[in-house]
């Protein structure tokens, strides 16, 4: 399994003006590594990248169904001091 995870970390705050470009990238990353082979892919469930690049993970699970989300999260109570802003931008 370990041969084939791949394992998400970026920045928190990703500028708008960034974001389109940053988000195709990051697809076209996405898939490169899954027509590679790649399964499993771990994210900390971070608000920034680490959330763009789950939902982005998510979304490819319509095309790819043989592809695994990991979401570690690194304390239990880790979205207790999100905005309720980012809370309802988490939906995918």
């Amino acid at each position: 399994m370990r041969e084939k995870t791949c394992c998400f970390a970026g920045h928190r705050r990703i500028p708008a003006e960034y974001l389109s470009a940053i988000s195709e990238r990051l697809r076209d990353a996405l898939v490169f590594y899954i027509e590679q082979g790649y399964r499993y892919f771990v994210a900390d469930g971070a608000l920034g990248f680490d959330t763009l690049a789950a939902q982005t993970v998510l979304n490819l699970k319509q095309q790819y169904p043989e592809i695994k989300l990991i979401l570690v999260l690194l304390c239990k109570d880790q979205a207790a001091r999100w905005s309720a802003c980012d809370v309802g931008n988490m939906s995918v």
